[in-house]
């Protein structure tokens, strides 16, 4: 759609087009279940927002939280935590508190919706406990100890927290759990029956619905990163400082 397009209709319309631009209406202040009826230019000028701003951001391209997988399999093991890192933000700033907000402001006669509705307001914020449990494991456990292998390859020198680290954990340790994390979102899909929309589904279920299938499509991206890419080079890189350990052994 045009700028022109998007100005003279409905926030409905536009989001039968595209539901994600739901997200991006609700960052600039713009409710969409609130003014679903109205055309954009009159919500900026009731919302006090400059039109220009909005349509700047409507048509522009989605923000990619990750890069093109094909692109990190040749850049250093640091380089792709720092992607990972930047996606756990995205997803505990943004996402997360993006769909908890679908979930608490959902509203609607269809009975059958409100039963869903009602079981999500339970088992979203529990999914959004164990998730970011998960993210503070990664982060603190996980890319700690990589970086801790990647100054010792880099240093040629083994620090003694290192050396104890090396004796209770390793990478395939981390392979291990993070089997268990793959599928996180199995319970939101049978609530929603994988996602299932009815004929003339409320629009607050249809952006609900099409953002929990994005938050998953985005999860399992981030696992193949994890799974494809960071995992066989931190096992490859542990492999060296291990035999770099054993070499120095000998030595003294």
């Amino acid at each position: 759609m045009s700028p022109a397009d998007y100005s003279s209709c409905t926030i409905e319309q536009i989001l039968e087009k595209d539901s994600e631009k739901a997200f991006t209406l609700h960052f600039l202040g713009i409710d969409f279940g609130e003014y679903a009826g109205m055309n954009l230019r009159d919500v900026c000028a009731v919302r006090g927002i400059r039109l220009q701003t909005v349509l700047q951001e409507l048509v522009a391209a989605p923000k990619k939280i990750h890069p093109e997988e094909q692109s990190l399999i040749a850049l250093p093991v640091t380089y792709i935590i720092g992607c990972l890192r930047h996606a756990h933000g995205v997803f505990t700033r943004q996402k997360l508190p993006y769909i908890d907000t679908l979930i608490r402001k959902f509203h609607s006669e269809a009975s059958a919706f409100q039963s869903v509705v009602k079981d999500l307001k339970v088992l979203f914020p529990l999914f959004t406990e164990d998730f970011v449990k998960h993210i503070h494991m990664e982060e603190d456990r996980l890319f700690g100890f990589i970086e801790m292998l990647v100054d010792a390859e880099k240093s040629r020198r083994l620090s003694s927290s290192l050396f104890y680290r090396l004796e209770k954990d390793s990478i395939h340790r981390f392979v291990v759990e993070h089997e268990s994390h793959d599928d996180e979102m199995e319970g939101i899909r049978k609530i929603t029956g994988d996602y299932n929309l009815e004929k003339n589904s409320p629009l607050g279920i249809r952006v609900l619905y099409s953002e929990l299938q994005r938050m998953e499509q985005l999860l399992l991206e981030h696992a193949r990163i994890e799974n494809e890419i960071l995992f066989p080079k931190a096992v490859a890189l542990e492999g060296r400082v291990r035999r770099m350990m054993h070499e120095n052994s000998r030595l003294n």
